[in-house]
C-alpha cells in the first residue's frame, strides 16, 4: 500500500523536478509532472506519492499538520527550514495539548 506523505522543497532542480525533505529528514528527489499548481519555490510544502508531488499544503496548515504529528508522537523534532517570526496561537495550543 502506498501513502501520501508531506514534504518541505528544499531545492529547484528544474521545470519538473525538485528535492524535497519527508518528515524523517530524508531527501528525495520530486517529479512534478502529476503535480497541477503554482511552480514549487524552496520551503513550499507539498503532499508526494509515490515519488510525485499531487498537492500543495499552505504553510499554516502544514505547521498544523506537523504540530498534531508531534503531540502524537508521530515525529520528534521540527522540520521546516522556514523562518518563523511568531506561530499562530492554534500552532501554540497544539503544541501544548
Amino acid at each position: 500500500m502506498c501513502n501520501s506523505a508531506l514534504h518541505q522543497v528544499t531545492e529547484v532542480l528544474d521545470g519538473a523536478r525538485v528535492l524535497a525533505k519527508d518528515l524523517n529528514g530524508t531527501t528525495h528527489q520530486v517529479s512534478l509532472l502529476a503535480f497541477d499548481g503554482d511552480a514549487p519555490r524552496t520551503g513550499t510544502w507539498l503532499i508526494v506519492h509515490s515519488g510525485y508531488a499531487i498537492d500543495s499544503v499552505e504553510e499554516y496548515d502544514a505547521q498544523v499538520a506537523l504540530a498534531e504529528l508531534r503531540r502524537v508522537h508521530v515525529i520528534d523534532a521540527p522540520t521546516s527550514t522556514t523562518t518563523h517570526s511568531s506561530k499562530s496561537k492554534f500552532v501554540e495550543r497544539i503544541e501544548r495539548a
